[in-house]
């Protein structure tokens, strides 16, 4: 329904109907009539009619609806509602605006007052009709998976959202394990066996130059070597330190500190040198006790040389083992990935073909809708030669000319369903009559009588099927020569060899004596889609969208008050 905005709506059919006992004369009994203009849209020209005010008798009560160019217009019936009598002078007056904005399913009235004129735009409901072929699913677009998320939305997945995530998902935790196996091996690759290597040697040393200076202090009774002494003793310090807190486990530390096991005993040994006591000193140097203490830092030393041998194999089996991980998840990932891609690749390139070919499909049947209506032909036609396509517009013309033949002949199997049997019948007779005469090698004269005797006649049905069938090769032969031999046509399309060959090849094999060699009804049917979508594609696409702008024009009313 249509609702006004204005302070004076339209009145009643009653309220418009004069009333018998008011007198009226000639200037108010004109005025009283109210004059509608609309616009109508007709071969492409916009026509102005005027229609007198519905009767009062018959009050529309349903809304109507009017189909224009495939679309169903629901027209409203006007409301009586708290009627105001207006102005007798009132005109309506149809016209167009280019800044009008008019929205499908709803009613929207624009009033700009301008000397004392409002304008008034009605849109009704328009419905559109579909196809249902555009509607179909294929089975990569049907919705498998629904997630409802924390924001209120709901994210719908199909089959192809689905591989693709999947996909996402596999490398995603593929990267995230290879990440967490290299961290791991930087960490183990740190450089502890080494130092232990080196902390280890240096101690060697130390321990070595010590135990010497303590012998040769000894043995030589000289305090010549002390320095050297004091010097190694404090590495030997720090470097057990180093050991003990930050390279080796508790467990593996068995010395009772950081000291050398021989340390006290080897500042005794110089104490006694230092007094002039050299044999105490010699003694002390060769007891039982210092041998041993002297042994434990020797089987230390070696576990510490073992210790560093097994972080160093630890360390290459690890990195090995990652190495082979690594590898095992690349090529894990690549297993699932590539053929996911591969899938969803062949996939999209599918649903392309699928709507392509829908898109064709549906371009072609608008194309031949309007090349099957007489209006919408003529108007299309006009609209071709103004856009230099009229070589294409009579190319697909002839090929329709070519199916009306076909469907005469269809008309005629409905009749005479054995109408073909018939002229192969005929037709076999008339090759057994040739051999005949070929084997006994007859006279001319008595070939014909024998002919005529054994053939039958023809039948006006067969006559008009054969004269139908020549009719079509004229006009194949004509469209072939004008349109689609390039050595000869003035204006030749270009269409897939094949076609062109299996064209040429069934108009060689014709002959109207022979059922076999008759032209299919299905002739065209690949050169038309082919002509379509190369050539008439586009100009049928702007003669639809110049159709649509003028069926939006021609919805615009204009209301004129004084």
């Amino acid at each position: 329904m249509t609702s006004h905005h204005n302070t004076h709506p339209l009145p009643s059919d009653e309220e418009r109907t004069p009333s018998s006992n008011a007198p009226m004369n000639s200037d108010s009994q004109h005025s009283s009539t109210s004059k509608m203009v609309q616009h109508h849209h007709h071969e492409g020209i916009i026509t102005d009619s005027l229609e007198p005010p519905t009767p009062p008798s018959s009050p529309p009560t349903t809304p109507k609806k009017k189909t224009t160019f495939g679309a169903t217009t629901t027209l409203s019936p006007t409301t009586a509602s708290s009627p105001t009598p207006i102005n007798a002078s009132s005109t309506i007056v149809s016209s167009s605006f280019k800044q009008t904005n008019i929205s499908n399913s709803s009613l929207r009235q624009a009033h700009e007052p301008f000397n004392n004129v409002v304008v008034e735009v009605e849109k009704s409901d328009t419905e559109y009709n579909i196809s249902k072929t555009g509607t179909s699913h294929s089975q990569s677009s049907a919705i498998r998976l629904k997630i409802h998320t924390c924001c209120g939305r709901m994210i719908k997945l199909n089959l192809m959202k689905i591989l693709s995530l999947s996909a996402m998902a596999v490398n995603i935790l593929a990267f995230v394990a290879i990440a967490a196996v290299m961290i791991n091996a930087y960490i183990i690759q740190s450089d502890l066996d080494a130092d232990i290597l080196l902390l280890r040697g240096d101690l060697s040393s130390f321990s070595e130059k010590t135990k010497c200076a303590v012998q040769l202090t000894a043995y030589g009774n000289k305090t010549t070597y002390l320095e050297t002494y004091y010097l190694n003793v404090v590495n030997v310090t720090y470097g057990l330190k180093q050991l003990k807190t930050q390279l080796l486990p508790p467990h593996l530390y068995i010395l009772n500190d950081t000291n050398e096991p021989t340390l006290e005993m080897d500042n005794m040994i110089i104490d006694f040198v230092t007094k002039g006591q050299p044999a105490p000193a010699i003694a002390l140097l060769e007891s039982k006790e210092y041998v041993q203490k002297r042994q434990l830092f020797n089987n230390f030393m070696s576990n510490v040389l073992q210790y560093s041998s097994g972080v160093a194999e630890s360390k290459n089996s690890y990195i090995l083992i990652a190495g082979i991980v690594n590898l095992t998840l690349v090529v894990t990932a690549l297993v699932v990935v590539v053929p996911i891609v591969i899938i969803v690749f062949a996939m999209a390139i599918r649903k392309e073909r699928k709507s392509s070919k829908k898109l064709k499909k549906a371009t072609g049947l608008m194309l031949m809708d309007t090349m099957e209506d007489d209006k919408e032909k003529l108007k299309f036609k006009e609209f071709c030669q103004q856009e230099g396509g009229m070589e294409v517009f009579t190319f697909i013309d002839k090929t329709l000319d070519y199916e009306k033949l076909c469907e005469k002949q269809e008309e005629i199997l409905k009749r005479h369903p054995h109408v073909l049997t018939q002229l192969q019948q005929r037709e076999q007779i008339a090759t057994s009559v040739d051999q005949s005469k070929k084997k006994y090698k007859t006279k001319s004269k008595d070939a014909n009588s024998t002919t005529s005797l054994n053939t039958p006649s023809f039948s006006s049905e067969q006559l008009q099927w054969k004269e139908i069938e020549k009719e079509k090769y004229e006009l194949v032969f004509e469209i072939f020569t004008e349109y689609l031999d390039g050595d000869v046509g003035e204006c030749p399309l270009v269409v897939s060899g094949d076609i062109h060959d299996t064209l040429m090849n069934q108009m060689d094999q014709f002959d109207v004596d022979r059922v076999q060699t008759y032209l299919k009804s299905n002739l065209f049917d690949q050169i038309q889609k082919e002509v379509s979508n190369a050539y008439l594609s586009v100009l049928h696409f702007k003669y639809k969208h110049l159709m649509e702008a003028s069926k939006k024009m021609g919805q615009v009313q204009v209301k004129v008050q004084p």
